[in-house]
Formats: C-alpha cells, sequence, structure tokens
C-alpha cells in the first residue's frame, strides 16, 4: 500500500510539472492567450473555456450536449478573464486537492472536439494543462484515500498545502537566472 500511495503522489508531482510548463509558456507568450478572444470559433474551443471554467469556478452546471462553437455564458466569462489578464492567475492558484467536479471536467475534456487540430495554440495548451490537473486530482484523491489507511507521514503529505505545486515550480523558474 505504501508503494501505491507513493506512486500516486509521484504522479501528481508530475502533473504538476506539465502543469508548470503550460503556465511558462503562457507567461513568455502573453499574447496567445489573448488572440482567444477574436479566435475562430469551434465546438472544441467552447469545449476547452468550458471546461476551464469547471476548473476555477466549482459546482458549475455543464450540459456537454448542449455546448455549441457559439460562446456560452461560461465562455463569456471565460473572455472576461481573458481581458482582465487572469488566466495565468487562476492555473498558478490550481490546486489538486480542490477540484470536486473532475468527473465532468474528464467527460468534457474526453470529447474528440477538444482534439480537434485546428485549434489555436493557446486552446491546445490549454487542453494539457487540464488533462494534467484532472490527472493530478484523481491521483491525489487516490492518495488521500490511501493515505487515510496509513495514517501518520502520509497524511501530511495529502494535507492541502498553501501554495499550488505548480506555482512553486513556476516560482522557481522565475528566480533562476
Amino acid at each position: 500500500m505504501q508503494t501505491q500511495f507513493t506512486g500516486l503522489i509521484a504522479r501528481t508531482e508530475t502533473f504538476a510539472e506539465q502543469m508548470a510548463e503550460v503556465i511558462i509558456f503562457f507567461k513568455q507568450n502573453p499574447n496567445i492567450l489573448r488572440e482567444l478572444v477574436s479566435a475562430q470559433r469551434s465546438r472544441g474551443l467552447s469545449l476547452v473555456e468550458t471546461a476551464f471554467m469547471v476548473l476555477v469556478e466549482p459546482g458549475i452546471n455543464v450540459e456537454i450536449k448542449h455546448v455549441t462553437a457559439d460562446r456560452d455564458e461560461h465562455g463569456n466569462r471565460f473572455e472576461a478573464l481573458l481581458e482582465a489578464d487572469e488566466v495565468i492567475a487562476k492555473l498558478l492558484g490550481f490546486k489538486a486537492q480542490d477540484l470536486t467536479a473532475v468527473e465532468t471536467l474528464i467527460d468534457i475534456l474526453q470529447q474528440p472536439e477538444c482534439r480537434d487540430p485546428y485549434l489555436p495554440l493557446a486552446a491546445k495548451k490549454l487542453y494539457v494543462f487540464l488533462c494534467a490537473a484532472a490527472e493530478a486530482s484523481e491521483a491525489f484523491s487516490a492518495a488521500g484515500e490511501i493515505a487515510t489507511k496509513l495514517g501518520g507521514e502520509a497524511l501530511e503529505l495529502v494535507k492541502i498545502p498553501v501554495r499550488s505545486d505548480q506555482s512553486i515550480i513556476v516560482e522557481a523558474v522565475d528566480a533562476d537566472p
């Protein structure tokens, strides 16, 4: 059980590294994110925007079958975050432990349109982040269940941190000359 727990914790760290890579890319290329405001609409883009909103707004209601190429209420809130330059902050602040709608997120990300090769680069990068976030959340949840059985030090490793793993990684990269 200890080996399984250790493996799950390692998986969450691997996914945090993937999420950090996406954030670093966006920080180095801020205009790519802003281009999503005027990007050609597609259902795939709307799905990625909706998945992002599921990540940052716990408890939102999403009916995948109703997501179309047109920007809906979730897409409008996503656009507002883009225009306010808050997307990177939301990505930095995400904690795998906080994701309550992982099933909804996975359902959205499994839609074939999310992997459309014609999606804008920023949408593809967000998709990578969202997949890593969903995987990290699942791994962390499983690790938490095992930690409850193991007790002791394992429980310390699954406490909700003050800062996200990816924000710590990004900060270290930013500090390295």
